[in-house]
């Protein structure tokens, strides 16, 4: 499971998305990069404790 920590930029407010995929997880982070209203804070890779 990844997670992605992201800040609202017109409200301020932090938060958390999960996936459990690597590519959609990618392709969300691709699309939060050319985006004015959000900015990506964090992404932690917990797929370890899943194994």
């Amino acid at each position: 499971m990844y997670e992605v920590e992201l800040l609202n930029l017109t409200s301020n407010k932090v938060f958390i998305k999960k996936f459990n995929s690597y590519d959609f997880m990618k392709k969300f982070v691709n699309k939060v990069n050319y985006s004015k209203k959000l900015k990506l804070l964090s992404i932690t890779d917990n797929s370890y404790l899943y194994d």
